[in-house]
């Protein structure tokens, strides 16, 4: 669908296409449009939501997160159960980071099938 987001809003995503103004329905909204340094479509920022999982903002900005091939994260905080995963620019695999069109897109569905399967 070609369009432009207008924003995201309570159940889903404001989009203006060809037909106008609407709200398209979504659960989960995942902006894959590119890397956004500023992380401020965030709910909250990125070094909040390192803390609130455990995980240390300045060795992440260094280094990025250690991830196996499937997105999931290597060093998790004990009390995370498992349920931690990163993907793009910011994720470091064993093969360098996962943040190139080919990778992204496996690697999402491989992390929706692992969250469908813990739910």
């Amino acid at each position: 669908m070609r369009a432009t987001v207008l924003g995201v809003e309570r159940g889903g995503v404001k989009i203006q296409d060809i037909n106008g103004v609407r709200t398209i329905p979504a659960d989960i909204v995942i902006n894959a449009s590119g890397f956004d340094a500023s992380y401020r479509t965030a709910l909250a920022s990125l070094p909040e939501l390192l803390t609130a999982t455990g995980l240390d903002a300045a060795t992440v900005a260094r280094s990025g997160l250690a991830v196996d091939d499937n997105g999931r994260l290597l060093s998790e905080p004990p009390d995370s159960r498992g349920l931690l995963y990163a993907l793009g620019f910011i994720a470091r695999a064993n093969h360098g980071d996962m943040g190139t069109v080919n990778i992204i897109g496996s690697v999402a569905a491989d992390i929706a099938r692992d969250i469908r399967g813990a739910v």
